[in-house]
């Protein structure tokens, strides 16, 4: 298969599982308040199923790179589509509490698997096109999927509502394919001793260089989930406008995102990783004050597209640097993503923190410090990290 081809298949598989977890996120809440469960009992069964995630990432990785992609993804898809058909099955709040923690652990399997396979084909595809599968997956869980749950919804009960999203997620097995000629750039061991499992474990808990990539997106991606969350209360509540500005300023949010990922790269090619980093995280800050202080509507869609365009940057800078270190895919990502996870799930807490303590505004401003900590150690790196900061992206060789 060529490059173009593989690469149109990665993104096939990115949109439909992107269009899956967007209609998962329309049905759940729905599916929940019908068993009486209350609107804080919703929050605590999707952060359960945020942490399911934390525990396949790293995990996951290792199995990549033991048993293949293949085999890892084939399993992953199967197992979470039947759990997914089996959710409207159980009407018991504990047990269906259960059923969304393991999904959301065989969901990460699965992504980390996608990516991993991507980031082996990366020096085929172009490290410009990095963020590529990520903005896929952004059209599908952002645009596509919560249309199609909304007519699920209106159309069809809960279970066979279910039964469709389990199987959108289990097709995918069918792209095998996708794996066949992604070979890491390390054979995989098929019969390893304890001993030097671990100390491919703590090699890669001392890659500094995977750490600092890793954390540089936690700081961006933290502010990027408790934006979405909060951004419609400091409209509507706050600003005083209708529901269908805030819906304009997400959206505004998600294109601009998208945009980024999928035409951004081409920046590399003239500039350096310093001075990428520093546009992004500046337009994150701009977004992100901008948000906090104006009230005026074309402000605040200004604020939402240069904050969307800055969280895009990041990404994909951050996915090229990924792809480009030596060493086995599965155990990168999986490392990449645990850390990367956990900055998703901390930024809504951090974000709650802040408003119960200064108010919905400082929802917005109080992660304009940790973007500026972000920055620094981009512009202050230490001496031998300042050369690889100083070229471009497609030039990096770890």
């Amino acid at each position: 298969m060529s490059p173009e081809r593989l690469l149109l298949a990665f993104i096939a598989v990115s949109v439909s599982g992107g269009m899956a977890a967007g209609v998962m996120q329309l049905l759940l809440p729905l599916y929940a308040v019908s068993l009486s469960v209350s609107p804080a009992g919703v929050g605590l069964m999707r952060g359960l199923a945020q942490f399911g995630g934390l525990t396949t990432s790293l995990p996951g990785g290792f199995l990549i790179d033991r048993f293949g992609a293949r085999r890892v993804y084939a399993v992953s898809c199967l197992f979470d589509g039947i759990v997914i058909c089996l959710i409207p099955s159980f009407t018991s709040v504990s047990y269906l509490t259960a059923f969304l923690f393991l999904e959301g652990a065989l969901g990460t399997l699965r992504w980390t698997t996608i990516n991993s396979a991507f980031f082996s084909r990366l020096h085929d595809f172009g490290h410009s096109r990095a963020g590529w599968t990520r903005a896929s997956l952004a059209v599908g869980a952002n645009f596509i999927g919560p249309l199609v749950g909304g007519v699920l919804a209106y159309r069809l009960s809960y279970r066979f509502s279910y039964i469709i999203v389990g199987a959108i997620v289990a097709a995918p097995a069918l792209a095998l394919p996708l794996f066949r000629r992604a070979k890491p750039s390390v054979p995989p061991v098929r019969h390893e001793p304890a001993e030097p499992l671990v100390s491919q474990f703590r090699g890669l808990l001392g890659n500094r260089p995977l750490w600092k990539v890793a954390l540089l997106q936690s700081a961006g991606i933290s502010s990027n989930s408790s934006y979405l969350i909060y951004v419609v209360l400091m409209v509507v509540t706050i600003r005083g406008h209708l529901p269908a500005v805030a819906s304009q300023i997400i959206a505004a949010q998600g294109v601009a995102f998208v945009i980024s990922m999928f035409w951004g790269g081409r920046l590399f090619e003239r500039h350096s990783l310093r001075l990428l980093y520093t546009g992004s995280f500046l337009l994150q800050a701009l977004g992100l004050l901008a948000t906090g202080y104006f009230s005026g509507q074309p402000l605040l869609v200004a604020g939402a597209v240069a904050f969307g365009f800055g969280s895009g940057m990041l990404t994909t800078i951050n996915f090229s640097r990924l792809g480009s270190m030596p060493g086995q895919k599965g155990k990168l990502s999986g490392l990449f993503f645990l850390i990367t996870g956990t900055g998703v799930a901390l930024g809504p807490l951090w974000g709650g923190l802040l408003v119960k303590l200064w108010g919905i505004q400082a929802a917005f401003t109080g992660f304009v410090p940790i973007i500026a900590v972000a920055l620094v150690c981009v512009l202050l790196p230490r001496r031998s990290e300042a050369e690889a900061l100083s070229r471009s992206p497609l030039h990096q060789s770890a």
